[in-house]
């Protein structure tokens, strides 16, 4: 009988049986290998959520100042009137003004009197209330 000393089980065994692990060190390697399989699973699903938390972000990032397509005069009435993404009062956004045309969910209006894209919270110096 040939027997051994395996450091990594920590026992001697006998290396012409077919039993020649420690059935300790067996589970011990199951459980490693499932806790492995929980990690990568957990894992995976963190990183599935990274897109969902992106649109989310992206959600509230709506962005309204693109004026590529006014005239120099257009664009100048928006500066005039001071035209910002968000109000700094929330009594007065767009959405509350009687100029303001809603656009479609999650995109830009429009208003009867500034040109462009205009955000729902948005504000300038046009402001009326609805009535």
């Amino acid at each position: 009988m040939k027997v051994t000393f395996d450091f990594k089980t920590r026992a001697w065994v006998d290396c012409e049986s077919d039993r020649h692990q420690n059935p300790l060190a067996m589970n011990d390697q199951i459980l490693v290998s499932l806790r492995r399989r929980a990690f990568l699973r957990a894992c995976a699903g963190g990183v599935a959520l990274i897109p969902a938390a992106a649109l989310v972000a992206c959600k509230g990032s709506l962005s309204c100042n693109d004026t590529a397509g006014l005239s120099p005069e257009e664009q100048k009435m928006r500066a005039d009137n001071k035209y910002v993404d968000t109000s700094p009062d929330a009594a007065k956004r767009c959405d509350n003004c009687i100029q303001f045309t809603a656009g479609a969910p999650d995109k830009c209006g429009s208003c009867k009197v500034l040109k462009g894209p205009i955000h729902p919270a948005g504000f300038c110096n046009l402001w009326a209330a609805k009535g």
